[in-house]
This record gives C-alpha cells, structure tokens and sequence, in this order.
C-alpha cells in the first residue's frame, strides 16, 4: 500500500509509522508543521501529486481538561480538520482511516457500547469528536473509523508512564476506581489495523481495544506489580478534573469478532494484562 500518514510523530502515529515502514509499505509521513488539517490549503499543498491508497489520520487535539477552555483548537482540529480531510479523500479517491473515542459516550449504565448506540458526550472533547465523526459519516463511504481508549505506547506521554514516574517519589497515589474501560497499546492498534487494511474488511465503524475492562486503580496496580514497585495504590472516587469523565468507557469489540472469522490475515487483540506485560517487556 502507499499510505498517507498524519500525525506521525504522536503516541499513535509513531507506531504506524514504523510497523508501516517495516512491513515494506511506501508512508508518505507528516506532522502538524508539515500538513495543517486545520487549513486545506495546506492539505493541499502537502499532498499534492500523492496517488495514495489511504490516508491515515493521527492528528487530533487531545488534551480533555484544556479542550473545556481552548474550544476552538479544539474544534478546529477534531471537527474542521476531519471535515477537511474527509474532502480531499473524496476528491482523490483515498481511502479514509479515522481514530475517535470512548468519550463520544455519556458513560452512562455498565454494559459494554455497541458502534450503533447513539452517542452523547459530556465533555467538549467528545463533542468535537462526535463532530469529526458526523463529518466523516455524511461525506464518505469508503471510510474505516476505529472507536480507541485508554491508549499507552512507547512514543509520548500516557497513563502507564506517568503513574510509573510518579511511584519514585511517592510511595503512595490515589487513582479514580470508578471508570472502567479497556486500556490499549498503541502498537496493537496500529497492527490491528495496517492488518485490516490489507485483508480489506468491510468500511464501517467499529470498536478496537484490548480485551476485557478494568478501572484505572487495578489498572495501576496490575502494572505496578509486574514491575515489582511496591507504590501503594488507593481507591478513590473523588478526583476532580475541569472536564467530566464517562464513568463506564466500556466498548463492546463484538462486531470486529463476528468479522475476523472471515479474514484469517487478522491477528486478534489480545487482552488488556497481555498487551501491558508485552508493552513493558518491550
């Protein structure tokens, strides 16, 4: 495939960037200095004369407490820029892969979301989200938009590492026990999904995480002990951020399951402690 990756220096894109590479396919690569989404005629200018398969969008604006006061950089790259992005993919003939989120959810109830459940954030972060996938949904069909959470990787700053950090100086933290979702590697995303673009599943949207759900305090625990750091962590409920938080992020993966039966080249995501053990063996 040749691919047009964006955001290919981020937590997510960095993976793609290199699994893509390894695997022998042709990236043509850009960060937010080299493609604006933002601007279409920067979109433009960047991609000019590029006889792309796909496009691969990882920008996006990311910060959920500062998108309650940064709105419009908000806006402009999870909203504006898709919209933007879904207009040169449809004008090139470029297939579209999408990342969202959880948060496009109220977090309401406890059981897992289906792709077809109606969305309702609470946040302006998954406001604008929802909006980039209004975008997409009503300008595209040949689109592929992955619903992602709680994602770690090697390349930026996540959760893993900072309570990891945090332990050499504390030897006790209070972690949120009441959201619950699937927390993800940013390699078995990319993986996951350079696999299914070359087996060609149906366009659609779909739900990709780990398998199974924990809250964040056994979350930390669990990579804690792999590690042998001794931190003592306490449940706690109250923890205050300026942007509300779905208490249940659960995403229900059923649909990509029915789909990997028909596409052998699929190579299932693992769970959640599996994915975490081989990140920090990595």
């Amino acid at each position: 495939m040749r691919v047009i990756l964006l955001g290919s220096n981020g937590l997510l894109g960095s993976d793609f960037f290199h699994l893509l590479t390894t695997k022998g396919h042709v990236v043509d690569a850009f960060t937010h200095v080299t493609c604006d989404i933002t601007k279409p005629e920067s979109i433009a200018a960047a991609l000019k004369g590029i006889q792309a398969d796909v496009l691969i969008n990882c920008a996006a604006y990311t910060q959920v407490d500062r998108a309650e006061t940064e709105q419009q950089l908000a806006r402009e790259a999870n909203a504006i820029g898709v919209a933007n992005l879904c207009n040169f993919c449809r004008n090139n003939d470029v297939k579209f892969v999408h990342f969202s989120t959880d948060y496009v959810f109220n977090g309401q109830g406890d059981t897992p979301y289906q792709e077809t459940d109606p969305t309702d954030p609470i946040n302006y972060y998954g406001t604008t989200k929802r909006l980039g996938e209004e975008a997409i949904i009503n300008t595209l069909t040949d689109f592929y938009l992955f619903r992602i959470q709680w994602i770690y990787g090697k390349y930026g700053k996540n959760f893993v590492k900072t309570i990891t950090e945090k332990t050499q100086t504390a030897p006790t933290l209070s972690i949120i026990c009441n959201q619950w979702g699937s927390p993800t590697w940013t390699y078995d995303i990319a993986r996951y999904v350079t696999q299914a673009l070359e087996v060609q599943i149906p366009y659609g949207i779909y739900h990709l995480t780990s398998e199974g759900y924990v809250n964040w305090a056994d979350f930390a625990r669990f990579f804690l002990h792999f590690q042998h750091i001794e931190t003592v962590i306490q449940d706690t409920t109250d923890f205050s951020t300026l942007a509300k938080r779905p208490l249940n992020s659960r995403l229900s993966p059923a649909k990509l399951k029915s789909i990997e039966k028909n596409f052998p080249g699929i190579n299932p995501m693992p769970s959640w402690q599996d994915s975490v053990i081989n990140f920090l063996s990595s």
